[in-house]
C-alpha cells in the first residue's frame, strides 16, 4: 500500500508540473505583443477588443498561456482564409 501511495505522489507531482505551465505562461502587455509580433500598443487594442480572448486579468496584469495564444492566432488565421476563399 506505501508503495501505491509513493507512486500515486510521484504521479500527481509529475501532473502537477506538467499543468502548471511554468515557462507557458506571458506576462504584461510587453511580453503578450512580443509573442504575437505587435508592438505593446496594438496587442492593448486587441485586448480591449476582446480580439485575444486566452489573454486574463490577474493582479492588475495581463497574461496568457502562449501555446493558447498562438493557437488562438493560428485559428483566427484560418477562420478569415476560409471566410475570404
Amino acid at each position: 500500500m506505501s508503495k501505491h501511495s509513493e507512486t500515486g505522489q510521484a504521479h500527481l507531482g509529475a501532473s502537477e508540473h506538467n499543468n502548471s505551465g511554468e515557462n507557458d505562461i506571458v506576462w504584461g502587455v510587453a511580453g503578450i505583443a512580443k509573442t504575437i509580433n505587435r508592438t505593446p500598443r496594438q496587442a492593448y487594442h486587441m485586448i480591449d477588443q476582446k480580439l485575444l480572448r486566452s489573454v486574463k486579468k490577474i493582479g492588475g496584469r495581463y497574461c496568457a498561456s502562449r501555446n493558447r495564444l498562438l493557437a488562438e492566432l493560428l485559428d483566427g488565421e484560418a477562420d478569415a482564409s476560409n471566410g475570404a476563399a
